[in-house]
């Protein structure tokens, strides 16, 4: 088991989602109590699998799957109201056992990406939800 929550993510759901072609990407936000594993999807889509510890703050550990634009996968998901956020465990607990579970959960759940990723693609190219920094994304990355 790993020294820190990332470490330990990685060396737990890290080797169940890699069988379905996820990778590790270190955090440059925290080290310690948060790590993302990306998955490309096609040119405009990726998958993230955002794994954050609040039990620091008094919070939860959260996994969350993203189907979102191709992004440095940070706050700037949450922020564009781009894709969807599926929250896959959110609690105080957390043990192998139930990352296993997470692990076979979004095993489970990538049969049921590619609508999903339609969808992003559709906003994408025209946005249900238009904000001043969507414009930036836009222009910044070719849209």
């Amino acid at each position: 088991m790993g020294t820190t929550f990332a470490e330990s993510m990685k060396e737990t759901l890290g080797l169940a989602v890699a069988k379905i072609g996820y990778k590790f990407t270190s955090s440059l936000i925290s080290k310690d109590s948060y790590c993302v594993f990306v998955k490309r999807y096609n040119d405009k889509i990726g998958l993230y699998i955002k794994c954050t510890d609040n039990r620091a703050k008094g919070g939860d550990v959260v996994v969350a799957l993203w189907i979102a634009p191709v992004e440095f996968p940070d706050g700037r998901l949450e922020v564009l109201s781009l894709g969807f956020k599926i929250v896959v465990y959110s609690d105080y607990e957390i043990s192998d056992e139930i990352v296993q579970s997470i692990g076979n959960k979004i095993n489970e759940l990538s049969g049921s990406i590619s609508s999903l990723a339609a969808a992003v693609e559709k906003d994408m190219a025209s946005p249900f939800i238009v904000k001043g920094r969507q414009k930036y994304y836009y222009y910044s990355n070719g849209g």
